[in-house]
């Protein structure tokens, strides 16, 4: 792949005595992109979900796309994406056809909930970001290219302080942004309603109209404010929430499937494969084998 991808440098992380429930950054690399065969998504890679990192790019120069299943974002430099390495609806590439060169930042992060928290930041602020290449986290990553050393000691403070830093950049960018009092207010409503209906999954007219707003408002505003229509938000709601029933319970998967409002189990189950990859009962023995395996 070196003739595809070239590795300028890369940075690993030892950290001392590490917060688990912290995030803490594992490694940070630069790289350039030289063809449009460079594809990465997890299907293609088989992550693990028990063991998956958060990914974090950030386009130094060039152009890359960075699709989320539904929608297609061109990254320019300044722009970057963070997503949880497991979620397999993400792609990421280079664009055929044209003259194009990228040069890329990237790292993964890690915690005990580290996947857990990259989903929250993607459904409040969606998956990509603007940051002035002069923001101190960025220049304070590349700082880590100079010399030959290609491994780190961080103290658990020093580490968590980093990878907080860059988390709190990439929400700052998004807050700066505020809606406008009235759109606040309408998600705001819209969301509550949202989490009231745990077991019916709403059309977006059912949702509009409960609210008070037009139809294409509505999608209008969440979209612009979430990064995904509402209509994907709540099943992306509701099928984490099935995850975490059948990781943790042995309820069957049909009475999970009717219990979050689903039309039918098949229906349940043909979603949750494509959302995650898998079929709900081989995600559960899956779950089941690791917990086994830990005891």
């Amino acid at each position: 792949m070196c003739d595809i991808v070239t590795n300028h440098w890369e940075m690993y992380f030892d950290t001392l005595m590490p917060l688990e429930t912290l995030p803490r950054l594992l490694n940070v690399c630069e790289s350039t992109i030289h063809s449009s065969l460079y594809r990465w998504n997890a299907r293609r890679f088989q992550t693990s979900c028990e063991d998956s990192p958060v990914i974090f790019q950030y386009t130094l120069e060039g152009k890359g796309i960075f699709e989320t299943g539904t929608e297609s974002h061109e990254l320019l430099p300044g722009m970057g994406f963070l997503i949880p390495s497991d979620d397999r609806n993400y792609c990421y590439y280079q664009p055929a056809g044209i003259e194009n060169t990228q040069r890329v930042l990237w790292c993964n992060l890690k915690s005990e909930a580290s996947c857990e928290m990259a989903r929250e930041i993607n459904r409040r602020f969606g998956y990509v970001f603007r940051i002035p290449r002069t923001t101190g986290v960025i220049a304070r990553l590349r700082s880590y290219r100079s010399g030959e050393a290609r491994r780190r000691t961080l103290s658990s403070v020093e580490n968590a302080g980093l990878a907080s830093e860059l988390l709190y950049q990439l929400i700052r960018s998004r807050e700066q942004a505020e809606p406008s009092t009235s759109d606040k207010a309408l998600l705001e409503e819209t969301l509550r309603f949202i989490g009231s209906r745990e077991d019916y999954v709403l059309s977006v007219s059912e949702l509009a109209e409960a609210v008070h707003v037009s139809r294409e408002h509505l999608s209008r505003v969440f979209k612009k404010e979430m990064g995904v229509g509402p209509h994907q938000y709540m099943i992306q709601i509701k099928l984490e929430k099935a995850g975490d029933l059948l990781k943790t319970t042995a309820r069957p998967v049909k009475d999970i499937a009717w219990s979050l409002g689903f039309t039918s189990p098949v229906h349940f189950s043909n979603l949750y494969r494509k959302w995650s990859g898998v079929s709900p009962r081989d995600y559960r023995n899956s779950c089941r084998i690791l917990q086994q395996c830990k005891d």
